[in-house]
């Protein structure tokens, strides 16, 4: 039961704000891409990577892709954490048996799809660098990621239109 809050927990706060991106980044891909399910499968799986970058944010190692097939050139995350401790403390949070892994985000995205809900985006198992990671979909055009919303002191958005002043926190969740 735990593992699914925690699974349901990252596949709402990947619905409510997308993947982290900075204005900067958004400039860099200017086409939009539109492509089915399964092309974005075998796209995420199978296209070439031509550059690798740092996100710029967060803990775990996140990486910024640029992949192209010879047709469609576009951005993906890879995430390669695997980690676990007895007790985990970060920014006023203790965690006991703690566990982060890029398999919860692969994981997320198929309990969406079994869910029906299709605004979560897609994240698929490769090898990067010989490396095991989470390579999902990059997201253009974001308004904001978390950080900004803190720093601009805005309420997190909730499906039904209103807002509250909490914390989105999947990983506190338990």
């Amino acid at each position: 039961m735990r593992i699914a809050k925690r699974l349901l927990g990252i596949a709402l706060v990947a619905m409510l704000y997308g993947m982290p991106s900075t204005a900067a980044a958004q400039t860099e891909t200017p086409e939009r891409v539109n492509l089915t399910p399964e092309q974005m499968k075998k796209f995420l799986l199978e296209a070439k990577i031509i550059r690798t970058r740092s996100t710029g944010i967060g803990t775990t190692g996140t990486q910024r892709l640029t992949l192209s097939d010879g047709t469609v050139t576009h951005d993906a995350q890879a995430q390669f954490i695997e980690a676990e401790a007895a007790i985990y403390r970060v920014q006023g949070y203790t965690e006991f048996n703690f566990r982060d892994c890029f398999c919860f985000n692969i994981a997320a995205y198929e309990l969406a799809v079994l869910l029906g809900i299709d605004n979560v985006p897609m994240s698929l198992e490769r090898r990067v660098n010989g490396k095991s990671a989470a390579i999902t979909g990059w997201i253009d055009d974001v308004a904001m990621d978390e950080d900004a919303r803190r720093k601009n002191r805005r309420p997190i958005p909730t499906r039904s239109g209103s807002t509250t002043t909490g914390t989105v926190n999947a990983c506190s969740m338990s």
